[in-house]
């Protein structure tokens, strides 16, 4: 895709829908939450969104009632009190991006990802603020380069478009090329394995007004995405087996997907998503240990998920569990994948 030409920093034009982007903050509340749920007396947003957003304590109410009626939240009533828990179509609604902020350009759209994906590889643990990013990105090769990154203010002065970086960084999180976490309404994001993949593959804005000067230990690390992104594209197919129980050396992506598929109808169907651990069980007793290693099991897991068969959703904190579950999950970068599910069909609440 040829890069756009003559490109400025946009003015806003467009007026953003506040009671959307409330509920969506709502939301986020819950998901944050341990257990997907709070009291009802803390159901609100933080004091300093509400305070961006300029919404009255009559339209949380307001937004509230109509989460309650899209039944993306219920309520329950318990001691005098009461509380409030994100349901799987709330989750669900939280997965499907927002609508884009003003300055979003479609074009740009690929580079800016790219950018940010090499902003959080650069950062320490991959790990970074939404604040500490947007820091990093007021500078004045970035505001008036060939990116947009910034937007013009009514009085003429450039700053970083904070809602499209943040849009952006929740778009890459929802691709599961970063994970997102947040404190006191501060959002922070950690790049994922698949995000270091995405990165690997992706092309920089090929303009010299955009520079880059890397570390020997970045450029390694870069190096190494780039190659891990190769080895999703070159990599041969598995020979396709006898769907015969028997003792194997390998593991052909359809079997995987039977088992998974057989194990998620049977015992897992409520909420469509099967233990990592209880998959890789089945597979051992099925087609032998052998099957079952890291180097043969992981491997076949992570080609599905590139070929977006499915999705690898990792560890929250909102259950115990041991330690020889997570040694036969998945390690990822900066994250450990707990569970699969179909990536076919909308996402589940954990």
């Amino acid at each position: 895709m040829p890069p756009p030409k003559g490109l400025r920093a946009l003015r806003i034009t467009a007026v953003s829908d506040s009671l959307s982007e409330l509920k969506r903050c709502l939301l986020k509340r819950l998901q944050n939450a341990k257990g997907h749920k709070l009291p009802g007396s803390q159901f609100r947003p933080y004091a300093n969104d509400q305070k961006q957003l300029g919404v009255t304590e009559a339209q949380v109410q307001t937004a509230r009632d109509e989460l309650l009626q899209h039944a993306f939240i219920v309520e329950k009533k318990a001691g005098g009190g009461r509380s409030y828990h994100l349901t799987p179509a709330g989750i669900t609604f939280l997965r499907t991006p927002a609508l884009p902020p003003p300055g979003y350009d479609e074009q740009l759209l690929p580079y800016h990802k790219s950018y940010l994906l090499l902003l959080l590889l650069r950062s320490e643990g991959r790990k970074a603020s939404l604040a500490d990013l947007c820091a990093r990105l007021n500078t004045k090769s970035v505001k008036e380069g060939p990116l947009c990154f910034a937007q013009r203010t009514a009085d003429d002065r450039l700053l970083i478009n904070r809602p499209l970086v943040g849009w952006i960084l929740d778009a890459l999180a929802l691709g599961e090329a970063a994970t997102r976490t947040e404190s006191k309404g501060i959002p922070s994001y950690c790049l994922t394995e698949a995000g270091e993949e995405l990165l690997g593959a992706s092309d920089q804005y090929p303009s010299p007004q955009v520079k880059f000067t890397l570390t020997g230990e970045e450029l390694s690390a870069l190096m190494a995405a780039a190659r891990l992104a190769g080895k999703g594209v070159a990599e041969p197919q598995h020979e396709k087996h006898e769907e015969e129980p028997g003792p194997l050396t390998t593991l052909t992506r359809e079997q995987l997907l039977t088992e998974f598929e057989r194990l998620k109808r049977e015992r897992y169907a409520e909420h469509g998503m099967v233990p990592i651990h209880e998959l890789r069980r089945i597979i051992a007793d099925r087609f032998g240990p052998a099957a079952a290693e890291h180097d043969v099991f992981d491997t076949v897991l992570k080609e599905l998920r590139r070929e977006r068969q499915i999705r690898l959703v990792a560890l929250g904190d909102g259950g115990i569990v041991s330690e020889q579950q997570i040694a036969d999950s998945i390690r990822g970068e900066n994250e450990i994948y707990f569970m699969i599910e179909s990536a076919h069909e909308p996402a589940s609440v954990q």
